[in-house]
This record gives structure tokens, sequence and C-alpha cells, in this order.
């Protein structure tokens, strides 16, 4: 037994952040996005904006409203999930060519911390980018008095369909 011994193998990291950059297919990319988040009725009732769009990312904000909070006074999961769910869509809808949609095939979600404040934040960023299926990262936070703090995290995988 070795047990005692250190390997070389041991010391390295566990996991490994890639900044991917992407060139989207579309030049016209943004716009794209911003018609298929107009459309999403839900995300729009629930008083949501898309405030950022890059290739491969996309950041949504959330403001508090009695109308999505739960009887402890913060976000609703629900809303929490909505938001996120949507900047993963929006992220992978930049690197889409023109004429496709973003359908989401699966997503998981980790609450990590209570969802109080006054405004939801939700940043996606796509981490692989195939011809039909894409994968992307989304951190939600709240913001209290000008902090940020995680509440969320989800994993997006999307399916490009045409539309």
């Amino acid at each position: 037994c070795r047990c005692g011994t250190s390997s070389p193998q041991l010391r390295q990291p566990l996991m490994t952040v890639v900044k991917n950059t992407f060139t989207p297919p579309n030049p016209h990319f943004e716009g794209m996005v911003r018609d298929a988040f107009a459309k999403r009725e839900l995300i729009m009732s629930l008083g949501a904006s898309l405030v950022a769009v890059s290739p491969g990312r996309a950041e949504i904000e959330l403001p508090f409203s009695a109308a999505i909070a739960v009887e402890q006074g913060h976000f609703a999961s629900a809303a929490v999930a909505a938001i996120g769910e949507t900047a993963g869509a929006c992220a992978a809808l930049t690197l889409m060519p023109d004429g496709s949609e973003a359908v989401t095939v699966e997503y998981k979600i980790n609450f990590i911390g209570p969802a109080r404040g006054m405004l939801l934040r939700a940043r996606g960023q796509v981490v692989r980018a195939g011809q039909s299926i894409l994968v992307a990262r989304v951190e939600v936070k709240t913001l209290v008095n000008g902090v940020d703090s995680v509440c969320a995290v989800l994993q997006t995988t999307m399916l490009r369909v045409a539309a």
C-alpha cells in the first residue's frame, strides 16, 4: 500500500475552466435572439428583460414582484428556473444559423442559496456548440444592496430546429 505517498496526478486540478470564443454563423444573431425572446410569452409575463447578448452568451434580468414570490418573501423557484432555462436557450441561439430555434432537450438545476432580493440575473454561456446540440451553463444570481450571490446553477442542453 502506498497510501501515504502523493502522486503527481492527484495534485492536478479536478476541473479546468475553458474560455470559449465563438464565431456566430449568423451576423445578425442579436436581432434573432431578441425576436425569439420577445415571443416567449411566459418569460415576458414574468417581467423579464434580455439585457445582454454576445456570441455564446446571454443575460436576463427579472425584477422582484409579489406575483412571482413565495410566502417566505423571495423569488419562486419556478421563476428562477424559467429565467435560467431561457438564458441558456438564448445563449445557444446566438450560435445558430438564421431561421433556427433553440428547443430545450434537458436541463439540470441546483438551487444553492435563497433567491432573496430585488433582482434576479441569469447569465448563460455556451460551453459546447455542435451543429444540432448545444450545451450551456447558467448562473442565476440575486442582487441585494449592490451585492450579488448565486442562488442557482443550471446546465442546459438545446437542440437546433428549423423555425
